[in-house]
């Protein structure tokens, strides 16, 4: 066997022994909140470390309780989401649609009472690029919970990602559409 051969083969096997330590320690983190149980029904994440995108998976019915964080956007991976931000009407959305949550305003999200979800969250940092701390509250009461039967949200501007221009600082947010190359499918809300 060369040299080259013998390498190559080296450069493959420890990438995927990283790989696979990874995995292991990605889905292996139990989650630690600071609050004894902020939900209420069976939920589990998986984190991605400090690039703050993470995914969860709530059972029929499970939800957050009341919390504030960083500005996040959360996309519908299975499933369905009922969420509600304080001081609007709490909302489902479906596979594939997603919903943005303010920084530090107060809000709940977790799966329909009749269909499990999984979501992928991406929480950005602000202009300094600093993360609230999230801030656990009350649990979600059923009657606010069940308040948003057969409530579907309304439409929605597409989401735009915060941009960094070179300087590292977060660059002013546009109000057009996010341009996507020709034929890709139109944006999912």
């Amino acid at each position: 066997m060369s040299w080259r051969s013998w390498r190559e083969r080296l450069r493959i096997g420890l990438l995927m022994g990283t790989v696979v330590v990874v995995a292991v320690v990605w889905f292996g983190q139990e989650a630690s909140s600071g609050q004894e149980n902020p939900f209420t029904g069976t939920s589990f994440r998986i984190e991605a470390g400090d690039v703050r995108v993470s995914s969860r998976g709530f059972e029929a019915g499970a939800r957050t309780h009341w919390h504030t964080h960083s500005e996040q956007l959360l996309f519908v991976k299975e499933g369905a989401l009922r969420y509600q931000v304080e001081g609007q009407p709490v909302r489902n959305i479906g596979l594939h649609e997603t919903a943005r949550l303010p920084r530090g305003v107060r809000h709940w999200h977790g799966a329909t009472p009749d269909k499990a979800l999984t979501h992928v969250s991406i929480t950005f940092p602000n202009a300094d690029g600093e993360h609230l701390a999230i801030e656990w509250m009350e649990p979600v009461t059923d009657d606010v919970y069940e308040s948003g039967a057969g409530r579907r949200s309304g439409p929605r501007p597409p989401f735009q990602a915060p941009s960094r221009n070179p300087g590292g600082r977060r660059a002013a947010r546009s109000s057009s559409p996010v341009a996507r190359p020709a034929g890709s499918p139109p944006h999912i809300s």
